[in-house]
């Protein structure tokens, strides 16, 4: 009998034990939000000129490391993410503009540009909290049907509300991605190769509940 609730105590202790490891590593799906912002910052022989994403489309898969409170040092806190962006919702101030940028990016052919994050590991936390820390990016870049591999450094925050912000820069040169930079004015008017992405995402954890009801 005691050799009996000795097992009992044991395979109780196995399947708890093993709960809390299936729990530890589920993962959390979040949506990037409206309030995120994207813009391309450029120069050109008259002026300086800036795009900015009306349209930002995506999704993160993230541990509970990550979407909790508990740890920030968890070194594969990112799992998975997917950003796209429409070419055409990607506007300036000026309409002229707008179209030579969607010509020279073949908008018509591959009308998105889109990212893929293939690794993401925590390389310090910021400001001593555990809610900011700093990530070291590597994922493909797909601009005008060219796919490329470029590395960056994305500041992630945990936000009060609960929402995950992530935040950037890379500098980009337009002939990496076969992109001729656009001209005005019959070519009076030349734009620099490099321009510089900016990015400010925020992220709401999807309710896969309400989802499912909805439906």
């Amino acid at each position: 009998m005691k050799l009996r609730i000795t097992f009992l105590i044991n395979l109780f202790l196995a399947v708890a034990f093993g709960s809390g490891i299936a729990q530890t590593s589920q993962s959390k799906t979040f949506t990037v939000e409206p309030a995120s912002e994207l813009r391309v910052d450029g120069t050109s022989t008259l002026h300086s000129f800036t795009f900015e994403a009306k349209q930002i489309d995506g999704t993160l898969q993230a541990n509970n490391f990550f979407a909790s409170r508990t740890s920030a040092l968890q070194q594969e806190a990112i799992e998975q993410m997917e950003i796209s962006i429409p070419v055409v919702k990607l506007e300036s101030e000026h309409s002229g503009m707008n179209s030579n940028m969607q010509e020279a990016m073949k908008a018509d052919k591959f009308p998105d540009i889109s990212y893929r994050l293939v690794s993401a590991e925590v390389k310090e936390t910021g400001n001593n909290s555990a809610e900011t820390f700093v990530l070291s990016a590597q994922g493909y870049l797909k601009i005008a049907g060219v796919e490329k591999m470029i590395g960056m450094e994305v500041t992630a925050k945990r936000l009060p509300s609960g929402e995950l912000e992530l935040t950037g820069s890379k500098d980009l040169l337009m002939t990496d991605f076969g992109i001729g930079p656009p001209t005005m004015m019959f070519g009076t008017i030349k734009t620099g190769d490099k321009v510089t992405v900016r990015f400010d995402l925020i992220l709401a954890e999807r309710d896969e509940n309400s989802r499912a009801s909805i439906r």
